[in-house]
């Protein structure tokens, strides 16, 4: 199975504002995930957040959701862990 990330406009102007040391390792980490998604445990939220998931790149946080019968891994944030539970 082929999964596809899509990433949301939000999520896009996350990225954006990043170093671009750290952008590129989240890429890769984006990369990675929608070739091996298989092999990925979902870490799902809690509270407000519930339908989400998150996935760790050293201090950041990408947070996303999936639909199996689509094969699409959507990202919501990219954010570092001290803000991105924030609102």
């Amino acid at each position: 199975m082929v999964w596809t990330i899509s990433i949301r406009p939000k999520a896009e102007k996350d990225l954006l504002r990043l170093d671009s040391k750290i952008a590129r390792h989240i890429l890769d980490k984006l990369s990675w995930m929608e070739k091996n998604f298989n092999s990925v445990t979902p870490q799902r939220l809690q509270g407000p957040l519930s339908d989400y998931y998150k996935i760790r790149v050293g201090d950041y946080r990408i947070i996303y959701d999936f639909e199996i019968k689509k094969l699409i891994i959507r990202i919501y944030r990219i954010e570092h862990r001290s803000k991105v539970y924030r609102g």
